[in-house]
């Protein structure tokens, strides 16, 4: 998914407040929350964020879709509940298996680790 996209998609902006001062910022402060870099990486992908790599892009596709899962499922907080619960043990069975393959420890920690 391309910044500008999930900026959009994220903020519900029209085209006009896309334009507006500031949404920019607002989108590159996004990104780095977002995705787990600094203000600097971001600012170096270009005005357009053309120079984003793509693992980043799907990154966001990922991020998108759980944004619009919990929008949809926060009506009913018992299913959200579930999916919250599927996710999170999801994450272990990932992080267990990157730690078989890599013969890494938890100690040694990987992005998975770190925000479980």
């Amino acid at each position: 998914m391309e910044a500008w996209d999930f900026c959009r998609r994220w903020f519900n902006a029209t085209e006009e407040e896309q334009k507006a001062r500031g949404y920019k910022a607002r989108c590159n402060e996004l990104l780095v929350k977002v995705l787990g870099v600094n203000i600097d990486a971001v600012k170096r992908w270009g005005s357009g964020f053309e120079k984003m790599p793509e693992y980043h892009k799907r990154t966001l596709s990922y991020a998108d879709t759980l944004r619009e899962v919990i929008e949809a499922t926060g009506k009913h907080e018992e299913f959200l509940v579930e999916v919250l619960q599927r996710i999170e043990k999801a994450r272990e069975i990932l992080v267990e298996n990157l730690h078989q393959k890599s013969g890494t420890s938890q100690a040694e920690c990987c992005i998975f680790c770190i925000s479980g």
